[in-house]
């Protein structure tokens, strides 16, 4: 039984969004993560199988054992995979699911406005 591994998605417009997943790829080993665009045609084509419309995807989202894992839980499920230390702060888990989103969605709704839009898409870093 062959298992695959985990796919992050994430805004690849986004400058906070590009940053994370450049910290993430820095430090989790490519054996345990993909990582894909949401606006390529392997998101849209991956999620649309799960969602029915993957373009109203918004948030970050993790595919891991035929589940979709969004927003503070997708990064959570991310922490997971990191190798120590960073794997310790897997502990932010045990927040409730609606303050961590509530945080999320906050931090979401500013991230342009705060760290501004990338001007040319940024190739994913992995997949």
């Amino acid at each position: 039984m062959t298992r695959e591994k985990p796919i992050l998605f994430y805004d690849s417009h986004c400058n906070l969004c590009h940053a994370v997943v450049n910290f993430i790829k820095k430090r989790c080993p490519t054996d345990r993560l993909s990582i894909v665009a949401l606006d390529s045609q392997m998101a849209t084509e991956i999620l649309s199988a799960f969602s029915g419309d993957a373009k109203k995807i918004d948030s970050v989202v993790v595919l891991k054992n035929s589940r979709l894992y969004l927003k503070s839980s997708a990064m959570v499920e991310v922490l997971k995979l990191m190798p120590m230390p960073w794997k310790i702060l897997v502990v932010a888990g045990i927040v409730p699911r609606f303050v961590r989103d509530r945080i999320y969605d906050f931090i979401a709704e500013n991230r342009y406005r705060w760290f501004g839009v990338c001007e040319k898409c940024q190739t994913t870093p992995n997949d």
